[in-house]
């Protein structure tokens, strides 16, 4: 697979994810039952873990190798992985559905942290498939 293919794969995972965080937003702001906000998030901790066992599989092997930062992005990589299921993931507590706080909370930090993804691991500069870079002075 190209970079920029696999780049537009994962990017279009963090859109789905996206779309599925306002989905759950959209449940709180209506106040939709409990049972139908657990279903949401369900889905949304579905997307993200999916998501990120293929960027583990697909993109940690090449960022191992793509530059001198290599091991460091890949240690970035599995950072922000832990960190994401540390703050969010585990916090998706069914129990807790219906706190419109504390999901607006974990919200909020899901796309911060696909945020940072974007700009330091997906980035259009690190997953190119030209392997000469000719505007590498910016």
């Amino acid at each position: 697979m190209r970079l920029r293919d696999l780049r537009r794969t994962l990017l279009e995972q963090h859109a789905e994810i996206r779309r599925l965080a306002a989905s759950v937003e959209e449940g709180v702001a209506q106040g939709l039952p409990a049972p139908e906000l657990v279903k949401r998030l369900a889905a949304l901790r579905e997307a993200v873990e999916s998501h990120n066992a293929a960027e583990e599989a697909t993109l940690k092997p090449i960022l191992e190798y793509i530059d001198a930062w290599g091991p460091q992005r890949v240690e970035a990589l599995a950072g922000e992985h832990r960190a994401e299921h540390e703050e969010v993931l585990s916090q998706i507590d069914p129990a807790r559905a219906t706190d419109a706080a504390h999901l607006r909370h974990l919200m909020a930090a899901l796309l911060a942290h696909m945020g940072q993804e974007e700009k330091t691991l997906l980035t259009e500069k690190l997953l190119r498939d030209d392997v000469i870079q000719l505007d590498a002075g910016d």
